[in-house]
């Protein structure tokens, strides 16, 4: 059983590196350093948004119907009864964690210390969840064993460009990983757990219809039109039920679908200094696009979501604040990492197509 046990061992170094790797990622997202030493956290730094109102539904709109993770949390912190409750904040009372005094420190309210405990817990799992997402997706796409070890932790540890600037949201990460399972369920058509992966994502921000619109270009032709037809119909009644929902539960929340900041991004990109960044952007384009006919037709296709999110970072987004794309990072990478691969020597072979 060599082979079997040598697969054990590779699943375990893998899991192992993705631990390592995630928390590396997420203390600085938090607001930690590697010391465990807190600095001010852009994890709450936002009015409209704050951690104990998104909990608790008294965030503005759009981001109160961004519900998953604090739905989670609010049931989760209601399940813990006395003492049970009382037990659990003296172990963040205490050493060596001292909470209480770091989360001054971090702009984190102490009346909420156990929310705060479970949603950073939640939003961590999401991120550890990640890599792993990633993995079955390049598996679905590659046959190189070596290819869905190495790319996923790579594409861990590039996470910090998408969060170098701005507010950290409990929605991120959820949306960074359900929507690359999401993926690659759709590259296996694993339809059957793909469905509630869709359904959690729509909980969790509303980008996820975006899944769809891949669906759409990667199985017109490959599916019957018939059954592509019902998941067409299926996702979208799922979408829009769930939407629904959400607004209709938030009705009394103050805000609107989006926030406009169409004007404040054109002001700050003419101001910005261009030549810098434009030269940043055209490197990146090309790291991603060149030899694009020789990269999984899956990827080439998903590049559809890229003008929808690029309307809505320019819209509604804030200009350098390119978490926005978190739907479109797993995409992105791997055609990158294919041209990384491939100017090392290194030959990436493709599975025969799935959709």
């Amino acid at each position: 059983m060599p082979s079997a046990s040598g697969g054990f061992l590779r699943a375990l170094a893998f899991a192992a590196c993705a631990v390592v790797a995630t928390a590396a990622v997420y203390l600085p997202w938090l607001g930690f350093d590697f010391h465990i030493e807190p600095r001010p956290s852009a994890v709450n730094d936002y009015w409209k948004a704050r951690v104990p109102d998104m909990i608790y539904g008294r965030a503005h709109r759009p981001y109160v119907l961004r519900t998953l993770v604090p739905s989670l949390t609010r049931l989760l912190r209601a399940s813990l009864r006395p003492p049970l409750d009382k037990k659990m904040q003296s172990l963040f009372y205490g050493p060596p964690v001292y909470l209480p005094r770091k989360m001054g420190v971090l702009g984190w309210e102490q009346a909420y210390l156990l929310e705060y405990v479970i949603a950073i817990s939640l939003v961590y799992c999401f991120l550890l969840a990640f890599p792993f997402a990633l993995r079955s997706l390049a598996r679905s796409l590659y046959t190189d064993g070596w290819v869905s070890f190495v790319a996923p932790l790579a594409g861990v540890l590039a996470l910090p460009v998408f969060f170098s600037k701005g507010t950290h949201y409990l929605y991120d990460f959820p949306s960074l990983t359900l929507f690359t399972l999401a993926l690659a369920l759709m590259a296996r058509r694993r339809w059957g757990a793909f469905y509630p992966v869709f359904a959690a994502g729509t909980l969790n921000k509303e980008t996820m219809i975006l899944a769809t619109l891949v669906f759409g270009l990667a199985f017109r032709r490959s599916m019957p039109r018939g059954a592509f037809l019902k998941h067409v119909a299926a996702q979208s009644l799922l979408f829009l039920a769930i939407q629904a929902g959400l607004r209709r539960l938030f009705t009394g929340t103050p805000g609107g679908a989006v926030e406009p900041h169409l004007e404040k991004n054109l002001i700050l990109i003419a101001s910005s200094s261009g030549p810098l960044e434009l030269g940043l952007l055209a490197a990146a384009a090309f790291l991603i696009l060149v030899r694009l006919g020789r990269k999984p037709a899956f990827l080439r296709q998903a590049l559809a979501i890229m003008p929808p999110l690029a309307l809505s970072y320019l819209c509604f987004g804030i200009y350098g604040e390119i978490r926005v794309f978190y739907e479109a990072f797993p995409v992105l990478f791997l055609l990158a990492f294919h041209n990384v691969a491939e100017a090392l020597g290194l030959h990436l072979r493709q599975h025969e197509t799935r959709v």
